[in-house]
């Protein structure tokens, strides 16, 4: 017991010290960082070292990971009207809606979107990664013909659904 305080605190000394060569180092080459930097911040940030450290594996497991919504967290609103059907139309129409309505999902309006195919809906509202028409485009599986939904298109048409697919 007495040898694991003892790296304990060696760790901490190094890490520390490391902390101080390159807050010198930084200062020295004129970066952002001010001679303002006192040794109080340097122990604010030993003390934060030292509590996260003294936390077991299951606190740091659910602090350390970020929750799904932080992950993919859109920009901006993305609107429906003005942004997802767009791509529909340039892209998935042709064989959801004019000229047929494959498997029995039919693109052409908002609604018949939201009523999806015959294996049911196709947009979860608020679960980009279940939802199959993220998936399909994602997986490169649709469009079937013609040229696949860019990155930008399948990032907007996600963003749209993890804001829970709206009409707007």
């Amino acid at each position: 017991m007495k040898n694991y305080f003892r790296n304990d605190f060696t760790s901490m000394s190094f890490l520390v010290s490391s902390l101080l060569i390159i807050m010198v180092i930084l200062s020295a080459c004129g970066s952002p960082t001010t001679a303002a930097t006192t040794e109080s911040e340097v122990a604010q940030v030993a003390e934060t070292t030292t509590a996260s450290s003294a936390a077991t594996p299951e606190d740091s497991a659910a602090t350390d990971l970020p929750t799904a919504e932080a992950q993919v967290a859109p920009a901006s609103s993305v609107s429906y009207s003005k942004d997802v059907f767009p791509i529909f139309e340039a892209s998935c129409i042709k064989c959801h809606g004019v000229e047929k309505v494959s498997r029995g999902l039919d693109l052409t309006s908002y609604e018949k979107t939201m009523t999806g195919s015959v294996k049911g809906p196709v947009v979860l509202p608020g679960d980009a990664d279940n939802s199959l028409l993220v998936k399909l485009s994602v997986e490169g599986k649709m469009p079937k013909q013609g040229a696949k939904l860019t990155p930008e298109q399948i990032e907007v048409v996600r963003n749209w659904v993890i804001q829970g697919a709206p009409n707007n």
